[in-house]
């Protein structure tokens, strides 16, 4: 299944190539790119409020008619609303893994308690630092990940995990998701995060508890998985990302005579208004 983080990346993608797009196209275009999303199973209510509440650089820039629109954002624009909400320690996680994260970890040296200080800040007294990963090192992670796949994907893979381009990972995970392998990377990817926190975490000076302590909060916080859909779940799913693909193709006329549950409209216009 997919990762919210995976999720997060393919919505940030969709939104940049187009520069702005509709709530309802995005919502198809991402229902195509991954068919078992469902902003239920991330706790979220909608779309909308799964954007507003995850992913940074994504904002609503206006709307058309019912519609919303949404845009990317500048980094500069600082950190987002969600990292300066977020408990200690609750999104410990996402800041790990993240290298342009406004956030580093630091543990207490007596009981391995974790908090998220700011990048810039001084490190609390009676706790040590440890830093996101980097860049490098989330190539490094991909380049090992290369040896599981067979030729000529791996050449292609390789190419884009070898480009000089700051944004490698978005093509990484679109061309990862073409040829079906996304799982066994999302799987791969997180072991080998949690094997190099291990290694930060040996060499921070903190004794075992602290170390085991920290080591639990920062995986507790992970976002869970998606429950497991069963095949009639899945089947039902491919006939949406069918019709959606048909609805898109449709012409004005043609989506005149098509006929919707009133209900359902309903609650679609409520979901994009709230």
């Amino acid at each position: 299944m997919t990762e919210e983080l995976e999720v997060i990346e393919v919505v940030r993608r969709l939104v940049d190539e187009a520069g702005e797009i509709l709530g309802s196209k995005l919502a198809m275009d991402l229902k195509v790119a991954v068919p078992d999303w469902s902003a239920e199973e991330f706790g979220a209510r909608s779309l909308r409020d799964f954007i507003v509440s995850n992913v940074d650089g994504v904002v609503v820039a206006g709307r058309s008619g019912m519609d919303v629109v949404y845009s990317t954002s500048a980094p500069k624009d600082g950190p987002p609303a969600r990292a300066a909400k977020a408990e200690p320690a609750a999104d410990a996680w996402r800041a790990w893994v993240s290298p342009n994260s406004p956030f580093a970890l630091a543990f207490n040296t007596a009981n391995g308690k974790t908090v998220l200080i700011k990048r810039a800040a001084a490190v609390p007294e009676g706790h040590v630092r440890i830093e996101p990963t980097t860049v490098e090192e989330h190539r490094a992670i991909a380049r090992d990940f290369l040896d599981s796949v067979a030729e000529p994907a791996r050449d292609t893979l390789r190419a884009i995990v070898d480009s000089p381009d700051e944004q490698w990972w978005r093509r990484w995970l679109a061309e990862l998701m073409k040829l079906g392998n996304l799982a066994t990377w999302n799987t791969f990817r997180h072991e080998r995060l949690r094997e190099l926190l291990k290694a930060r975490l040996d060499a921070s000076g903190l004794d075992e508890t602290a170390r085991s302590t920290a080591a639990g909060t920062v995986a507790q916080s992970r976002p869970p998985r998606p429950r497991k859909r069963s095949h009639a779940d899945q089947t039902c799913n491919d006939v949406r990302v069918v019709v959606a693909a048909v609805i898109e193709k449709m012409s004005e006329e043609d989506l005149r005579d098509l006929k919707l549950p009133v209900g359902l409209v309903l609650d679609v216009l409520d979901e994009m208004k709230s």
